[in-house]
């Protein structure tokens, strides 16, 4: 939130938008500015609260100067909606996402934790609240389900024509091991 480090993301946002010819949308990606998504890490720095969403408002500013739609993932708003739907504009392409069974399964249990439930929930808020998602599933070793349960889930729990398509992404490290 400094304002060296603002003007460093304004540079690197605009130089993106300027190399990809002003593209139809850019993702910010904003997941994971949690404790515990990062309590296996050696060095954890995140931002949350109020910081969190001065600098990520900061971010969309900058790619809406730039006449490009922001895109970002739906992590900050699982973890706390009322924050996000206050200060984030509903111009903003969110994209929720679970990487585990949405349905129950015999092999794999649909996991009821809150952060996982609240995960799950974030489809329905967030086309309920008027944002546009792109949903997006997993091809890795979580669930070889992931990906036919996040569709299947949001045609039975999200507002349909907020549904921009879907998207497949891996949720784990891209290394030889995995």
């Amino acid at each position: 939130g400094t304002p060296d480090y603002h003007e460093v993301v304004k540079d690197l946002i605009y130089e993106v938008c300027d190399i990809f010819e002003t593209p139809e949308l850019f993702h910010l990606g904003m997941n994971n500015e949690d404790e515990e998504s990062q309590r296996n890490l050696t060095y954890a720095c995140y931002r949350q609260f109020d910081l969190l969403m001065e600098d990520l408002n900061f971010m969309l500013k900058c790619v809406r100067d730039k006449g490009v739609r922001p895109w970002i993932w739906g992590h900050i708003a699982a973890k706390d909606f009322e924050r996000f739907e206050k200060n984030i504009g509903k111009d903003v392409l969110v994209s929720p996402y679970y990487h585990n069974h949405m349905y129950s399964d015999p092999q794999a249990p649909l996991i009821d934790a809150p952060d996982h439930v609240n995960m799950r929930d974030s489809y329905k808020k967030l086309s309920e609240a008027g944002y546009e998602i792109l949903p997006c599933g997993a091809n890795d070793s979580f669930t070889p389900y992931s990906f036919e349960h996040n569709v299947r889930f949001t045609k039975d729990n999200a507002v349909w024509d907020k549904v921009n398509g879907f998207m497949i992404t891996s949720g784990r490290s891209t290394t030889e091991r995995n």
